[in-house]
């Protein structure tokens, strides 16, 4: 157990164990009770019932006496800055899969362990995966624009707002770990092909039917490609402009996993020339999405969500 493992010594009410949220989750007055009835000592600190997110400079003052910080990391990074605040924190948990937002080095020589969280946000991770998949493959970005500017009319006939159908496309996974495999799942209900590029073939699942592929040839023979790999020094721009030229014409780029694992440059010239047909992303270089990436957001075919992964009371 965590709390045994890190204040053992704290396990009683007399000595509090200060655990600092930076995020507001739904129902904390249900939650907070659940966790005191199994830790007594415990004193959890979440943001103001009108705050879901604390800013960097409104966090470092509650850290100073904190032995816990639990996060999401959408605005800043647990970096040097926000370690040098927490003298006495142990453990910094990131809610999410990825930990990629915390300076894990700078936190080892402080002596401060990172966790994650991977396997609680496969599901809902999965799910805004498909609305994306979904969304990128039969316009609804477009269609829903369309509808209320008031455009749908008689002469929206036949050749209205065409889009492509999933079944017998291939979908190309990239990173086929716990979230990867659920999109699999997903996609085969669909009645879509898998195959998938990991560093190094999965060990066999027989509830996935999925093939594997070298990199390359995963990017010539996918119809879709999706994303659901870390963002380390190897991932940086996985896909840039040489990997879009080896994609098919007319493909369709999901990524939500992290930005910078696409060039978004790139990816804004492949959608110009017509290289990629489509994209869906929930996740972006730089958060939130500012007035530089405007081209992209212009876009009408295009699908933009804020971050929502696992924006859902199960997982959160």
């Amino acid at each position: 157990d965590i709390f045994d493992l890190f204040f053992h010594d704290r396990m009683t009410e007399e000595k509090k164990i200060k655990v600092v949220c930076n995020f507001l989750p739904p129902d904390p007055e249900e939650l907070v009770p659940i966790l005191q009835s199994r830790y007594p000592s415990l004193d959890i600190l979440f943001p103001p019932n009108d705050t879901f997110l604390l800013s960097k400079d409104d966090l470092k003052p509650l850290l100073a006496d904190a032995h816990a910080f639990v996060g999401v990391f959408v605005l800043y990074k647990f970096d040097d800055e926000l370690i040098s605040a927490a003298p006495h924190v142990k453990i910094v948990a990131n809610h999410g899969a990825g930990y990629d937002n915390v300076d894990v080095e700078a936190a080892t020589k402080k002596g401060i362990w990172v966790s994650n969280t991977p396997d609680v946000v496969n599901h809902a991770t999965a799910e805004i995966t498909f609305l994306l998949i979904l969304s990128a493959a039969r316009r609804g970005y477009e269609a829903e624009q369309l509808l209320r500017s008031g455009k749908w009319n008689k002469k929206c006939l036949n050749d209205f707002m065409i889009g492509s159908s999933l079944h017998g496309k291939i979908l190309g996974v990239i990173g086929l770990g716990g979230i990867g495999k659920e999109v699999a799942k997903r996609a085969i209900t669909f009645g879509m092909k898998i195959i998938y590029y990991n560093r190094s073939p999965a060990k066999d699942d027989h509830t996935i039917p999925a093939q594997y592929r070298q990199f390359d040839e995963l990017l010539a023979e996918s119809d879709f490609i999706t994303v659901h790999c870390p963002l380390t020094k190897e991932t940086k721009h996985l896909l840039d402009k040489p990997q879009f030229d080896k994609m098919k014409d007319g493909v369709y780029i999901i990524n939500t996993s992290r930005g910078g694992t696409i060039n978004t440059h790139a990816l804004v010239d492949a959608i110009k020339r017509g290289k990629v047909r489509g994209a869906g992303l929930d996740v972006f270089e730089k958060e939130p999405l500012g007035e530089e990436w405007k081209e992209l957001r212009d876009m009408d075919n295009v699908t933009l969500l804020p971050h929502l992964g696992t924006c859902v009371k199960e997982a959160r």
